[in-house]
Order: C-alpha cells, then structure tokens, then sequence
C-alpha cells in the first residue's frame, strides 16, 4: 500500500511517505502543496494530511490533487485546526476555513453516514455542496466520520451539549478530524454508507487524546476543567 504523509513536516507518521515543501530530515518527497503534486493518477491508497492543508493557497487545487492521486477507494484523513476560535481567526498563516460545513464543498453526493445534526443548516439540509456554485465536478470526496476535539471544560459533556457550545461559542473546540474516501465509481449510485478500503487510519496524537479524555469521563483522571498534563505536554498544533 502507498501511504502518504501530506505536510508531515519533522514529524512523519510512522509507516507513510512523507511530503512537504521544505527538505527536512522526514521528508522524502520534497513538493509545494499548491502545485502538482509529484504521484502517479490513482496511485495512492491513504492520504493523512494534520495541520497542514489550512496553509495551502489554493484548497480545491489542492483537495483536486489530492483527488487524482488516489485510488478509488482510497482513503484521506485530514486533522485540521477548528475555524471558530480566536487563535486561528487571528493566525494570518491559516488561508481557509475548517469546521462541519468545510468537507461538503468536496462532493456533491446529498447523503453523509454522519448524525445530521452536526452539520444541520437551514439553507442547505443536503450533504454534498459541490455543486452550488454550478461548476464542473471535479472530485469526489465522501466523508465517513467527522470527530471533533474540545478545549477542557467542555470534553466531558454530551453531544448534545458539545453541539449546542460549538453553535454559540468561540473557543470550544480546537481542531476537527475528517475520515473520508476518494470515489471515483461514476457509474455507481450514491450510496448513504460508503464503506473504506482500509481500516479507518487514526494518528498516535489523536488515539492519546481520546484516551485521556476516556480517562477523565471515568473519573481516572483529573476533572475535565483543568488542563490536563498531556495537553501541556503536547506539541503546538498552530
């Protein structure tokens, strides 16, 4: 299988082909992110791209890259930083926004295998929203989890809660993970569930947090409004 890392920076994930613009020690394909990317049409099984893709110029040049490089089926997971925040609002560095509504500009299929809720908005009940602005199709990327990170005081409430604070509230959550897959079956239906090639890729980082947060709803850990000692242990994710 042909993993890669997109954006990996100095800290490439174990197993995957590292890519970025700068030759640092863990890249292996040295390439900028709003150009061609250097990989064959339909060679790429998995694609992870974590705090990256909130750089690029151009996003849908770059998902379109994404896009041609993947297999059918293949699958992408992309952690990025959570748009409604004041930190990132401010980071003249993050050029496009990342929240629930980001990933329905990648295709245009009307359903998502994901709780409604999370992405309702009353002028646009479909999923898919590609094709709004009546533009050629150009890729296809169905999601199949979405899963947000909160800051601590709002961890340990449920998903009904946690909704609520993300639709009136700054800083709630700091970042967003999308698992999504790379179809290319145009003579296919759309189907609601869209089953990936693969077992769904999770980042080390992100299997910590979830633990520590599993910690704390059981009462293992410290209470979920203080700042955990692996939250000021982690590393910026700016």
């Amino acid at each position: 299988m042909r993993r890669i890392d997109i954006g990996c920076g100095q800290s490439k994930a174990e197993g995957f082909v590292g890519v970025d613009r700068y030759p640092l020690p863990d890249v292996d394909v040295v390439a900028d992110l709003d150009g061609n990317i250097p990989f064959e049409d339909s060679s790429v099984d998995l694609i992870f791209a974590s705090h990256s893709l909130e750089h690029v110029g151009d996003l849908i040049f770059t998902m379109r890259e994404l896009y041609r490089i993947c297999k059918h089926n293949a699958q992408v997971c992309i952690v990025a930083p959570y748009n409604e925040q004041k930190l990132n609002v401010a980071n003249p560095y993050h050029k496009h926004v990342f929240n629930e509504h980001t990933p329905r500009f990648w295709t245009d299929c009307p359903t998502a295998p994901i709780d409604p809720e999370d992405y309702f908005h009353p002028h646009a009940t479909m999923w898919g929203l590609s094709q709004t602005d009546y533009s050629e199709k150009v890729m296809d990327f169905r999601i199949v989890r979405m899963e947000f990170f909160y800051f601590p005081e709002y961890e340990c409430l449920d998903a009904h809660e946690q909704r609520k604070m993300r639709s009136q509230r700054w800083d709630v959550c700091d970042q967003i993970m999308y698992h999504l897959i790379a179809w290319k079956d145009e003579a296919s239906c759309n189907p609601l569930h869209v089953a990936p090639a693969q077992e769904l890729y999770v980042p080390r980082f992100i299997q910590s947090r979830r633990e520590e947060v599993e910690r704390k709803k059981a009462g293992l850990a410290i209470p979920c409004h203080e700042i955990s000692e692996f939250e000021n242990s982690s590393p910026a994710i700016i």
